[in-house]
């Protein structure tokens, strides 16, 4: 059905098919009449670590909490190790842990008689562990 629009309107279509590089492949392999409708292939590459430490910043801050060195430096070798997964899901699996992150840090804090506003606001290193456990 796919492969029939694209050639039949062709002229005001446009078809973005977007996936892991090896699944990609695999897919288009499976139609030799779609991998010729293609001209355009766009490869974009895993983030770094550090990207990934930056995307993890950014997502924390735009949600009012900021990183300790100590989660910062925990977050980095966390995404190193994650990366070498075959099912990494690269800025995916930072939202998924950002999640983690916060539930973790409301069950600290839970535990803790009297927090201020900067203990609200801030993720320790032991949230970024115990978080990785439930991922």
């Amino acid at each position: 059905t796919i492969v029939q629009m694209m050639e039949n309107a062709r002229e005001n279509t446009i078809v973005i098919f977007a996936g892991y590089e090896k699944e990609m492949k695999e897919f288009l392999s499976q139609n030799p009449g779609l991998r010729s409708r293609i001209p355009f292939h766009v490869h974009f590459p895993d983030y770094s670590e550090s990207q990934l430490l930056e995307i993890l910043k950014l997502t924390a801050k735009n949600n009012n909490y900021t990183l300790t060195e100590g989660a910062e430096c925990k977050a980095r070798e966390i995404f190193k190790l994650a990366s070498t997964n075959k099912d990494f899901g690269n800025g995916r699996f930072v939202r998924n842990l950002f999640e983690k992150v916060i539930t973790q840090q409301a069950n600290r804090l839970a535990n803790i008689e009297s927090c201020d506003k900067d203990m609200l606001k801030r993720i320790e290193e032991e949230d970024i562990i115990k978080s990785i456990q439930r991922i």
